[in-house]
């Protein structure tokens, strides 16, 4: 493994040095920070300290608000019951080696938007510790959504999708290498047009929609480019 800062310019060397000195001293709540993790703000700030800085800190004063260590050691019962149906969890690699959470939106079993959130940090946290203990926490996740069965019934609020949004990408920033959007239905363009516009320009095309049958040549054309297909499960295409 090549620590990740003797791949940087040395202008942004600078740079993660004196983040590194701002943060020394801090309290991550169960985040390392590490260069690893310091180079995930500053690359989602294209190295602007300042604003690399206020985005971290913001990240740490709302890991210490939600408690994120206490829903993994003691809120276990809430993430159990809201895992009940599977419709989050982490499950093989992609080609190129990221870890791959699988989403089932109609597999949605609750209706209370803070239940909802703190499963989403817990699956977003095993997620961060996984590529802490096999990329040094360099590497990122590839998400596969699967829309089948979706409807009405189980869509979430407009709240909790904003806030799932805002969790992904100020929280748990440079994290994500791909999301995969599998047939999504008709009922879901109008949520994407109002969610499109919060999407950090830079990862607007990390999103991939794969809007064709999984197991025609078409669907397997696409989902044989990025996966394994005898590792994927039968209903996302293996």
């Amino acid at each position: 493994f090549m620590p990740c800062e003797r791949m940087l310019e040395t202008s942004q060397d600078a740079i993660l040095s004196e983040m590194r000195t701002l943060f020394q001293d801090q309290n991550g709540f169960g985040m390392e920070i590490d260069d690893a993790c310091l180079l995930r703000y500053l690359r989602a700030r294209q190295f602007d300290i300042s604003k690399a800085s206020s985005m971290l800190k913001a990240t740490l004063d709302w890991r210490e608000e939600v408690n994120v260590q206490n829903i993994l050691t003691h809120e276990m019962d809430i993430v159990r019951r809201e895992n009940s149906t599977g419709k989050i969890y982490i499950r093989g690699r992609d080609k190129e080696g990221r870890p791959i959470m699988i989403m089932r939106p109609a597999r949605e079993n609750t209706f209370n938007h803070e239940t909802q959130i703190k499963h989403l940090i817990y699956q977003m946290e095993r997620a961060r510790l996984i590529l802490q203990k096999h990329t040094k926490g360099s590497g990122k996740l590839c998400i596969v959504i699967d829309y089948n069965g979706f409807s009405l019934r189980n869509a979430p609020p407009f709240k909790t999708s904003s806030a799932t949004l805002n969790i992904v990408q100020n929280h748990y920033p440079e994290m994500l290498g791909a999301a995969y959007l599998l047939n999504p239905p008709f009922i879901f363009t109008g949520m994407w047009k109002v969610l499109y516009p919060l999407i950090d320009p830079v990862t607007r095309h990390k999103f991939i929609f794969v809007n064709c049958n999984l197991h025609k040549p078409a669907g397997k054309l696409i989902m044989d480019k990025n996966f394994s297909l005898d590792s994927l499960e039968e209903s996302i295409g293996g």
